[in-house]
């Protein structure tokens, strides 16, 4: 997006830190309801379940709350993308605007995009696909990188159990934990994020989440500031045997950039129809792992 300079760009990624570490897909149950041992096994874990992901597609209905600055909605933007893999990387392609189908002319635009990224993508040399997926993933690395101090940077808490979306599940709750000193900067988020899990009795998944943000925090050197209030929500389900992925995010953030810029929204993504792609990632499949709508 033009214009957004890297502060700007900063906040983001914090908003985005504060949606995903609660968005952790979890797994394998632990012998004992400790709840330490029940978040560990999950983020054990996780890596595994983060890497299946290349093998579906799915499709993401998304929508935009902007909010002035007294907090009243001003612009509203609903959008839906299917999430496709082209060699190797997500492709995100517009499929409606606020629950219509594009028109004619539109739909025509982004099926030449789609296939102008399928041809560009089955052109590359070797080390050029190497290099697009190695970003891809070192991006996706840069924000999950907090995710390391999650066992630490809090206070769990077993508080008793509940049935969520028809599962039987432990409830956790989840404090900063005093003295906790990030180790990245972005896991300085940790500190004042409280929340709580709802974690599957069965398989250690995450069945829900939810946070607040209960105090304001600041990032790069005072110029972004992230007021409290803040909220997150994640529900997760298994999708495809026991491989479980996010069914809804929604989060609210409100921040201000430098001494004018406030940036006051709220999202929710709500995901459906995965489906198992042919191939395996590095494998082309008999498309060429460029799976179309």
């Amino acid at each position: 997006m033009k214009g957004r300079g890297p502060t700007n760009r900063r906040a983001f990624r914090a908003a985005a830190v504060l949606a995903a570490w609660l968005a952790l897909p979890a797994f394998p149950a632990a012998a004992q309801p400790n709840p330490y041992e029940l978040v560990r096994c999950s983020l054990r874990a996780d890596d595994r379940n983060w890497e299946r992901r290349h093998d579906y597609k799915w499709v993401e209905w998304v929508r935009k709350v902007d909010f002035d600055k007294h907090g009243r909605p001003k612009k509203t933007d609903v959008k839906a993308f299917q999430v496709l893999q082209i060699e190797g990387t997500p492709y995100r392609r517009l499929i409606s605007r606020f629950d219509k189908p594009l028109s004619p002319e539109e739909e025509e635009s982004e099926r030449i995009k789609l296939d102008r990224a399928i041809a560009e993508r089955r052109a590359e040399t070797p080390k050029q696909r190497a290099r697009r997926i190695r970003e891809y993933e070192k991006r996706n690395r840069r924000i999950r990188e907090p995710m390391k101090e999650i066992a630490e940077a809090f206070r769990f808490e077993l508080v008793g159990e509940d049935e969520v979306a028809h599962r039987r599940v432990w409830v956790i709750r989840a404090r900063p934990r005093p003295g906790y000193r990030p180790r990245s900067s972005r896991a300085k988020l940790f500190t004042g994020l409280e929340g709580a899990l709802y974690i599957d009795q069965e398989t250690c998944n995450w069945v829900r989440a939810e946070g607040e943000l209960v105090k304001d925090l600041w990032f790069g050197l005072f110029l972004v500031r992230m007021y409290r209030g803040g909220t997150v929500l994640v529900e997760n389900a298994p999708v495809d045997g026991d491989f479980w992925a996010p069914v809804r995010l929604q989060y609210r953030v409100k921040l201000r950039i430098g001494f004018f810029k406030l940036l006051h929204f709220e999202q929710e993504i709500r995901f459906r129809d995965y489906r198992r792609v042919n191939g395996a990632r590095g494998t082309p499949s008999r498309e060429g792992f460029a799976e179309r709508p």
